[in-house]
């Protein structure tokens, strides 16, 4: 089995003080706690993830089982094993079995209505994943037949054509000849004749060539392949646990927005049946949000979940391709899998911005009903890219460099210097309201200092902090990076020019 991932799906972060639900998920315990303080009800709350109802135990979220670092849980039966050591087993809820079973979809593991075959994959496909199968550039030319009519025909003509193989790799010019030679510049696999006839026509001059019929040359290609294969699954690995933080996303948005229309129906029984009108008005506004914010993340999850798939498809088709003698095969999936890593490496993680739904409650019951019953406020939350430069931060010097955003019709700033310890800081000021009026403002955020490699990037999460417009009112943070390790090109931080990014995410609470 796999190891379990150490990623909270919440927070996105490694788990802090992790918990175990009854459904098998692991999330940090502050997380949890802020999550049930927002979801539970009639003592229950749904996982974030499968959201399956979770009961919530006499003593709270402490009670949970505790997932120490040291544990060794290397699949869901070792999860079992450590939860039964203190809890019963008799109200988890139900876990579906792996797709072993006779009738279950190849693909999906959850479709028993299995109409179709994919000849190329080998896989037993549904409806549903036949139309997928059709749309993936990598899969669209395979080749589905019908399951009933056509799997007999196809089992006898896979056996009546065992053995009877052709050589492996003939040249498709000089068909008496193997292919043995491929020009890495052409990028071409080609016999020995039609390698002399092309080179006489200048078409190979200069080029590096590999001999494709050396033993160490093919271990050499197939290494080249597991690894780019490995490379792929980093990729999956990586796309999977940006979709569970979106999956947490827009969990946390329906939670909002059902609590946000919970207030307003608190609010509309205090008052009379005039305001009713109003109290719909705002529940629209604030569904309206709820499906527009909704649509954003479930167009980018789908993407994540399309590229998954077809990282997945060019595994399974690489790990087939492995198992056959051809190394023209092979030299083409490199090829293909080096160009789809290529394509992954350039997406861009990044959660859009975002409104949570929230509901501001009128306090007058004597002013007008658009006051009594209150408003529709959305919390924000938004993604900042900054510019810095390592030669304007001079150790000790606060205002070295300073860079200016809007935020909730407030202008932030954002300035970075260099402490005595030689060590990164960073400040974030409220400078000014756009309505130049006094504003307070509760957000939480976090600092991420980015790097080429997303592995190797820095990021710093702080609690919830209130700002207002006072002047000078801001917080700071040290110790974020040594300097002297940013400002080394070969760690990955900065740019030729001394150019370095600060990725500021903040949320409005």
């Amino acid at each position: 089995m796999e190891k379990l991932d150490k990623t909270c799906s919440i927070c996105l972060h490694d788990r802090k003080q992790p918990k175990i639900l009854t459904c098998l998920h692991v999330y940090c315990c502050q997380c949890l706690l802020d999550y049930v303080n927002k979801s539970l009800k009639d003592g229950q709350f749904p996982c974030p993830l499968c959201r399956v109802q979770i009961q919530l135990p006499s003593g709270g979220v402490e009670e949970f089982k505790n997932l120490s670092e040291g544990d060794d849980v290397s699949g869901v039966d070792d999860v079992v094993d450590a939860i039964t050591e203190t809890d019963d087993l008799s109200n988890m809820n139900d876990v579906a079995s792996p797709a072993a079973e006779l009738g279950l979809c190849d693909v999906c593991e959850s479709q028993t209505s299995v109409n179709y075959r994919c000849k190329d994959c080998k896989q037993n496909i549904c409806d549903s994943c036949k139309k997928i199968h059709s749309k993936i550039p990598v899969t669209k030319n395979h080749v589905i037949i019908d399951f009933v009519d056509g799997i007999e025909e196809e089992e006898i003509s896979e056996h009546s054509n065992h053995g009877n193989q052709s050589p492996v790799d003939p040249c498709p010019v000089h068909t008496s000849k193997l292919i043995e030679i491929y020009c890495v510049g052409c990028k071409t696999c080609v016999c020995l004749q039609c390698y002399v006839d092309e080179s006489n026509r200048g078409v190979h001059n200069g080029h590096r060539i590999l001999n494709l019929d050396n033993k160490d040359t093919q271990t050499k290609l197939r290494e080249n392949l597991k690894c780019l294969n490995t490379n792929l699954q980093a990729q999956i690995d990586r796309l999977q646990k940006f979709s569970d933080h979106l999956t947490s996303k827009l969990s946390e948005i329906d939670i909002c927005s059902e609590e946000a229309c919970n207030k307003v129906d608190q609010q509309v029984q205090l008052i009379s049946k005039l305001v009713q009108s109003r109290a719909e008005q705002i529940k629209t506004q604030i569904n309206n949000t709820r499906h527009e914010e909704r649509n954003k993340l479930e167009i980018l999850r789908k993407e994540m979940e399309m590229s998954i798939t077809e990282l997945k498809s060019a595994i399974k088709d690489s790990l087939i391709t492995l198992e056959g003698e051809s190394v023209v095969k092979i030299v083409e999936r490199n090829e293909r899998n080096r160009n789809d890593e290529m394509k992954v490496k350039q997406k861009d993680l990044v959660v859009p911005d975002l409104q949570f739904p929230s509901f501001l409650p009128g306090s007058d019951v004597r002013d007008e009903v658009g006051r009594l019953v209150g408003e529709c406020k959305n919390l924000k939350l938004q993604n900042f890219t900054l510019k810095f430069n390592t030669k304007t931060i001079s150790r000790g010097s606060l205002d070295s460099k300073i860079e200016l955003f809007d935020f909730v019709d407030l202008v932030w700033c954002l300035s970075a210097d260099c402490k005595d310890d030689g060590r990164l800081s960073m400040y974030m000021f409220l400078i000014k309201s756009k309505t130049e009026k006094e504003m307070k403002v509760k957000i939480k955020y976090s600092f991420t200092i980015l790097n080429k490699v997303e592995s190797k990037s820095r990021s710093k999460n702080f609690n919830t902090e209130e700002f207002s417009t006072r002047k000078g009112h801001g917080c700071g943070r040290s110790n974020l990076i040594n300097i002297k390790e940013l400002k080394n090109p070969d760690d990955g931080f900065v740019d030729k020019d001394g150019n370095f990014s600060i990725r500021l995410s903040i949320q409005q609470v």
